[in-house]
């Protein structure tokens, strides 16, 4: 580049930025912010802003968040921006230490901001206690924060780090567990699990014994799946209760009854070791099979599955299990008369739902799935009946009439797949029903012909889209 672009942009000649690669301007956006000379930054900032905060909106907040005198333009240019993964923990703290603005704005917007940055309670928490007079209001104010998870937040940091400083904001800790001092709110709520289980893990480690056994109790009477088991697992000291009461923390938590199960089990009682072996069994043992389910159990899924498997195992005509296979997403089982799936993830990012539910797609008769902030799949589990008749029992000539028959009438009824329906990496992606009338559609009558006498469905719900839209 033979000009000089920190000239130019001073001077307003912005048209070179629209050459430049997202490498480039990054790069740039930190050349300006290392100016040392706060004039000489202002004077360019100044000359660009104007032109850029429409066109280039990122490029523009990463130079002028923290600058003091461009607040409205910040927030206004960050509202426009609509850019949710904005911050981050160099930003935050440039904010609360560089402004006389960030702490408020970062107060007022928190719940919109952890949804995408989590830790960003702990660093204001760090900032707002290190000068704790000064911030008293506003520490009280997220005290008692109406998002029951940041005041869960607010509260764990509380007692981990400030202990002797609990009672200066709570008379009794347990009263603010939920929503009930919200006269407004027509009913209850409870603050997120994960941060009650947490906070009676610190009062054990502070070794306050009696709220930590009043935490117990409001856990174990208002949450069926709690990770109080797990916190307690965190620290050699903390382990002596946890093997005192063992089965409870077994019974009720949420995500580590495989764990437990695997490093405990002499200490479990032999009716419920026996009772999980026995769910366990319907699992093949391999090692990638052992950690798609231990993937299951990770994101809280593991209950879940255990009452799936004893809802359709009491369905079921016979009791066969085995392991069928597995793909790129899913491994598969059969128990019982239906199959199994659980996913690691899921090519499609679809919501609501996922996979249109199609005559010529199978029905899912079970499907849970835990999702990140972004929509993509992390786990989950589907459901449905189990077909043994292959397309492969029919002559090539019918199959290919059964493959170009599902792809036109997924494509007349307005959708496309990016999957082989025969022929795949991983096997055939469709699998004949053993009647039509199976099919999912409350309609029979207007099932074609050819679907009545050869019913195939496509089988993985995954990578079907809407015509027209981009893969």
């Amino acid at each position: 580049m033979s000009l000089n672009p920190l000239i130019e942009l001073e001077k307003g000649n912005v048209s070179f930025i629209y050459h430049l690669s997202d490498t480039e301007l990054n790069l740039l956006a930190q050349v300006i912010r290392n100016i040392e000379n706060t004039t000489t930054r202002k004077q360019i900032v100044s000359g660009f802003l104007p032109k850029l905060k429409k066109s280039y909106p990122s490029f523009c907040l990463q130079i002028i968040y923290d600058m003091e005198e461009y607040q409205e333009e910040f927030l206004d240019t960050l509202k426009k921006a609509k850019n949710p993964n904005f911050f981050d923990a160099e930003k935050i703290k440039n904010m609360l230490y560089h402004t006389t603005w960030g702490k408020e704005y970062l107060i007022n917007n928190l719940p919109k901001i952890i949804k995408y940055f989590n830790s960003a309670p702990i660093l204001l928490f760090d900032f707002l206690f290190a000068s704790f007079i000064e911030n008293q209001d506003y520490l009280k104010q997220l005290s008692v924060h109406e998002d029951l998870k940041i005041r869960g937040q607010f509260m764990n940091y509380l007692v981990e780090n400030h202990f002797a400083k609990v009672s200066f904001f709570y008379e009794d800790i347990l009263k603010y567990l939920t929503s009930a001092q919200k006269q407004k709110m027509q009913s209850n709520l409870l603050m997120p699990q994960e941060e009650v289980s947490l906070l009676a893990y610190h009062f054990y480690e502070k070794k306050d014994f009696k709220t930590f056994l009043k935490l117990k109790k409001f856990i174990l009477e208002n949450y069926k799946e709690n990770d109080l088991g797990e916190c307690l697992l965190k620290s050699k000291s903390s382990q002596p209760e946890f093997l005192r009461d063992i089965d409870t923390y077994f019974k009720t938590s949420s995500k580590y009854q495989l764990y437990i199960y695997e490093h405990y089990t002499e200490k479990l009682s032999q009716e419920l070791k026996e009772q999980f072996y026995q769910f366990l069994r319907y699992f093949a043992t391999s090692k990638e099979n052992h950690s798609i389910l231990e993937r299951e159990f990770a994101y809280g899924l593991g209950k879940t599955l255990q009452k799936f498997v004893s809802k359709y195992l009491s369905l079921s005509k016979k009791s066969d299990t085995k392991y069928i296979g597995s793909g790129s997403c899913s491994t598969c089982y059969q128990i019982g008369d239906y199959a199994f799936k659980l996913c690691r993830t899921k090519w499609s990012y679809e919501k609501d739902p996922l996979c249109p539910n199609l005559y010529i797609i199978i029905k899912n008769l079970e499907e849970c799935f835990v999702r990140d902030e972004n929509g993509i799949i992390l786990a989950g589990i589907e459901v449905q009946k189990y077909l043994t008749h292959s397309v492969r029992e029919y002559s090539l000539e019918i199959q290919k009439q059964i493959e170009t028959f599902l792809q036109e009438e997924l494509a007349r009824l307005g959708y496309y797949t990016t999957d082989n329906l025969l022929g795949g990496n991983t096997g055939d992606n469709c699998l004949m029903l053993d009647r039509y009338e199976d099919a999912d559609t409350p309609t029979l009558e207007k099932i074609p012909p050819f679907f009545k006498k050869y019913p195939a469905v496509i089988v993985d719900r995954d990578c079907i889209y809407k015509l027209k839209k981009p893969f």
